[in-house]
């Protein structure tokens, strides 16, 4: 069933389809399959479920939601594309009377475009929900006399329910205290960005379609993309992972990599931020050209260190899982300066890869 309406959507979205003509292609096929109707009935032949409630009404909240979501995703990267002329972003409530009283005290709140509140409250905040985001510039504030709002220290973590059911399962959402004791709060499973999400999903299928490329046009696709200004977004705002180098065939199956990308996640974003915070966007951004300029010593089974004896000399730590389907920037620290500090960290990188070789060796011969 969920293909089926998921087709219909990616069908709807390419084609303009109205919600109308959304209903009435998808209901037939619902029909024949057993999908249509309010009632569950049990094929007492085969024990499988039949009939699961959709209804013209149930079908439209998906069209809307759907349809909704999907434009509030281009927004957001079209807002992103220009917050260097418009670094604002006002809340925009539709204002009637079947607005949602909570979203409707954010109309017109006015935050940065990088303020933490975007991240888990950009629309749509729950079904049905329309409401929209406008983007400012630095006359709109002052000719309007808009005051800018900030989600600092008012944004914290509750418990939802999933059901109408009193005692149901719960989610975990972030709100925001517009007032004393007063809260928004997106509904449950919509507490996140949609266009932060649906970027994230692209980035994604670059880095799938990268790591069937030839090596070279690999190279090409990750350059291209960590030396856009959307790797500088990521930076300040990290969601899912980034493509930041490319290994050679060679390197990549001496550490049983199945993949040639070396992403940065997250998680080794956070980290690298919180142990080396001296290290910049720019950086990262040259990565691979420690790579393929560096020497590479293997100190494991499954990473490599690369070190780029320069002025301003690196380490890079490239790391595939241990089933090689993953690969990970997991170390980008700068050498010390003073030579003699910087000769004792080299060598002591060789000393351990020399120490796995011969462990390797070893286990080898046996």
């Amino acid at each position: 069933m969920l293909a089926d309406l998921k087709a219909g959507l990616v069908d709807a979205l390419k084609k303009g389809t109205t919600r109308q003509d959304y209903i009435r292609n998808l209901t037939p096929m619902l029909q024949r399959k057993g999908w249509w109707g309010s009632d569950a009935q049990v094929d007492e032949s085969t024990g499988e479920l039949h009939g699961k409630g959709l209804t013209p009404r149930r079908l439209a909240t998906i069209f809307d939601t759907n349809m909704q979501t999907a434009y509030m995703a281009g927004r957001y990267k079209a807002f992103m594309a220009n917050v260097g002329d418009r670094p604002f972003w006002q809340y925009v409530a539709v204002m009637d009377g079947r607005t949602r009283a909570a979203h409707a005290a954010l109309n017109g709140r006015t935050f940065r475009y990088d303020d933490p509140i975007w991240q888990t409250s950009f629309p749509p905040n729950g079904f049905r929900c329309r409401c929209g985001v406008r983007a400012l510039d630095h006359e709109d504030l002052r000719s309007r006399g808009i005051d800018l709002s900030s989600s600092e220290g008012r944004l914290s973590d509750v418990e939802v329910p999933t059901s109408r059911q009193p005692d149901g399962p719960t989610a975990t959402v972030k709100r925001f205290e517009y007032a004393p004791g007063r809260f928004f709060a997106p509904d449950a499973g919509w507490s996140y960005n949609p266009g932060e999400a649906g970027l994230a999903h692209l980035r994604q299928i670059l880095i799938e379609q990268a790591n069937r490329a030839e090596p070279a046009l690999a190279r090409v696709s990750v350059q291209s993309q960590v030396s856009s200004a959307e790797f500088v977004r990521w930076f300040e705002r990290p969601a899912g992972d980034f493509p930041v180098a490319v290994l050679d065939p060679e390197n990549a199956a001496r550490i049983g990599a199945l993949m040639q990308v070396a992403v940065l996640s997250e998680a080794s974003h956070a980290k690298q931020a919180d142990r080396h915070p001296e290290v910049s966007v720019r950086d990262y951004q040259r990565v691979q050209e420690v790579i393929d300029h560096g020497r590479a010593y293997q100190d494991t089974a499954v990473s490599l260190v690369f070190v780029r004896d320069t002025p301003e000399g690196v380490t890079v730590v490239v790391k595939a899982t241990h089933s090689g389907d993953g690969l990970f920037l997991t170390s980008l620290r700068y050498l010390p300066t003073q030579s003699a500090q910087r000769a004792a960290e080299i060598r002591r990188v060789e000393r351990k890869a020399a120490a796995y070789a011969a462990k390797a060796g070893d286990a080898a011969a046996q």
